[in-house]
């Protein structure tokens, strides 16, 4: 069994090295062609070439090839290559500790790729920047970049693969952010994609983090069945260096399970399979490991020696979670070794990490640790009380008096310790209340959005099925003027029908974003009443517009109104049209002012509303009153619809 085991040894390190030497043949090539390439936008393209070859192996060197192919494709003029070297640049910087400036290369990349129009590139610095924004505890602001990059994926039709790969960074969010449940049914759904698709390489980081997430809900058997079929998919795409992390996150729920021995073999397989020996988190990962498997062991010693290198990594890349995590085993070998200066500075420390990463299980563990060491500091007060005590005893025949008082003072120290060892419990009780109380609460709040979001959709349905009657009785129909009715009251039910569509998806369930909602309603009208397939530019301006449902309804069916109004008569003569829309804030009305502004035929001067046969328009009217508003319709210097109104919610 030894000699089988040494044989595979040797294997494996032929393989790897027979690896290293064919990746070392290909680098050497593409600087060959480097050193004959004559055009700026060659350089760029083979600097980044062999950026991506240093990748994992050397990232110091990585970083110097992605900024020289970002200097040349920027010279060159070419913001395609120059954000394709940005993004480079960022991807070596991140393990490299360098955080700050990694995001602030991603979002350069962005914006110049988006300018090239590579949206590929742009998600792919999107999942940068976000894992960026997640290491500095800014899970809001990765969240709102991670929603994006979807948007761009489905906007451009980018395909289920991306998407998939971008659905791992909200799951991840998801999980930082304690959403366990919601964060595995994302992973589950990106999986199928992955797996449809055979993309072995995000299988396994999916499998990955769905064994991070069962390791932080405390199922560590299921946690290490996903981490091995992380193993399996990543072996399948030999991804060397993304198994020194599945490796890792293997021994970090073998400790979870007790298993010593477990730990510092994992450690060994992540160690054999580390490439880029500069990677900062790596190395840290591993005396992490190191020190949590001889803790395990009873060595606090040395595991001490390995947790305090690893913790000193952790606050310089400031990884904040792997702070916490390394803290909880330290500061049990320094409680072991009777450190008590370590500890007490250690858990001062680990209080001040303002994180919101920092997730109610880990608050519970270092409560927790607080909770042992005050216990552990009274009772060694009361332990050298009791020693007092028995000094005090033995000198009683010199001084009788003396040792009355001396004996009181222990008594008076013993009730203060037990009366305060007594509120410590009862502030400990207090606690877990308020905390069931709280999370009582938040299911209760949870249980009521998901009331409100299926009542909404189930408004949306009820919506639909009458527009489909209503269709399917417009097909029946011979009647013009009937058909019309019924095709107007369809445009109506879909601007009501949409509201509900927005707040059901939305996860607030009380507004809706206005800018959105336009745009989608708009597109709608655009689309089923251009009959003369015209060109039609829709400028559409409401952004921080926020309304509630009681307003927004009574808004939707007026934009309904107007919009179909122009495409109905305005461009008839016209083969480009034009609309504009805004909806601002009234500052001076304490309201707000909705106006439609068209380039097409407009309305004859000193028009009755009232007079007219069609009551689009008086409806248009009438719904300016229910908003205590008023509509007023301007024809200079181009044909103008204007609506102050107020939120009804206000009133």
């Amino acid at each position: 069994m030894l000699r089988l085991k040494f044989t595979c040894i040797i294997l494996f390190w032929l393989a790897l090295g027979s690896s290293l030497f064919a990746q070392s043949g290909e680098i050497d090539d593409l600087k060959n062609q480097l050193s004959k390439a004559t055009g700026d936008s060659m350089r760029s393209v083979l600097n980044r070439k062999i950026s991506l070859k240093y990748y994992s192996l050397d990232n110091q060197i990585s970083a110097q090839y992605a900024e020289n192919a970002r200097a040349t494709g920027k010279k060159a003029g070419n913001k395609n290559l120059e954000g394709l070297a940005l993004q480079m640049m960022g991807f070596t910087y991140e393990p490299l500790g360098r955080i700050d400036e990694a995001l602030e290369v991603q979002k350069l990349a962005i914006e110049l790729l988006k300018d090239a129009e590579n949206y590929k590139g742009v998600v792919v610095c999107c999942s940068g920047a976000a894992y960026c924004l997640e290491k500095k505890g800014k899970l809001d602001e990765a969240l709102e970049i991670v929603l994006y990059s979807l948007k761009v994926i489905d906007e451009q039709n980018l395909g289920d693969e991306q998407r998939a790969k971008n659905l791992v960074d909200l799951a991840r969010i998801y999980r930082e952010n304690n959403q366990l449940n919601k964060s595995i049914s994302v992973y589950e759904e990106a999986l199928k994609i992955s797996l449809d698709k055979g993309d072995h390489s995000t299988s396994g980081v999916i499998y990955m983090n769905m064994g991070n997430v069962y390791s932080q809900d405390g199922d560590y058997k299921k946690a290490l069945s996903s981490l091995s079929k992380s193993l399996e998919q990543t072996e399948l795409c030999n991804c060397k260096g993304r198994m020194t992390a599945v490796w890792s996150n293997i021994g970090y729920a073998q400790y979870n399970l007790g298993d010593g021995d477990a730990v510092l073999a994992a450690a060994h397989n992540a160690d054999s399979l580390w490439l880029d020996r500069s990677n900062k988190e790596v190395d840290m990962d591993l005396n992490c490991l190191l020190g949590m498997g001889n803790q395990l062991k009873g060595d606090n010693a040395k595991a001490m020696l390995y947790l305090e290198k690893a913790m000193d990594l952790a606050r310089e890349t400031n990884f904040r979670e792997k702070m916490i995590r390394i803290s909880t085993v330290l500061a049990k070998c320094y409680a072991a070794l009777g450190e008590k200066n370590k500890l007490e500075e250690l858990l001062t420390s680990v209080i001040r990490i303002k994180d919101s990463t920092y997730n109610e299980g880990m608050a519970a563990s270092i409560a927790d640790m607080q909770i042992k060491y005050e216990t552990q500091k009274k009772e060694n007060d009361l332990d050298r009380l009791e020693t007092a005590s028995r000094l005090n005893e033995a000198k009683l025949s010199a001084a009788r008096w003396r040792n009355i008082f001396l004996i009181l003072m222990v008594c008076t120290a013993l009730v203060i310790a037990a009366m305060s060892f007594r509120l410590l419990q009862r502030s400990r009780k207090d606690r877990e209340l308020l905390s069931r109380q709280n999370k009582e609460l938040a299911e209760l709040l949870d249980q009521k959005k998901l009331l409100l979001k299926e009542i909404h959709h189930r408004i949306k349905n009820n919506l639909q099925t009458i527009s489909s009657l209503l269709n399917l009785q417009t097909r029946a129909s011979e009647d013009e003027i009937v058909k019309k009715a019924m095709l107007d009251g369809q445009g109506r039910l879909k601007s009501i029908s949409l509201l509900h569509q927005k707040l059901y998806l939305n996860d607030t369930v009380s507004t809706i974003a206005m800018q959105e909602y336009i745009e989608d309603l708009c597109d709608y009208i655009v689309k089923n009443f251009n009959e003369g397939n015209k060109k039609v530019h829709l400028n559409i301006d409401a952004k921080d517009i926020s309304l509630d449902m009681d307003t927004a309804i009574p808004l939707g069916l007026i934009l309904n109104e107007l919009v179909t109004n122009t495409m109905k008569h305005a461009f008839n003569n016209l083969s480009d049209g034009e609309i504009n829309i805004t909806l601002n804030h009234d500052n001076e009305q304490h309201g707000y002012v909705l106006e439609l502004q068209n380039n097409g035929t407009g309305l004859p001067d000193n028009l009755e509303i009232e007079s007219l046969p069609s009551m689009g328009l008086r409806l248009v009217k009438n719904l300016s009153r229910q908003l205590r508003g008023n509509l007023k319709i301007l024809s200079s210097p181009k044909q103008s619809f204007v609506v102050q109104f107020r939120e009804t919610i206000s009133a």
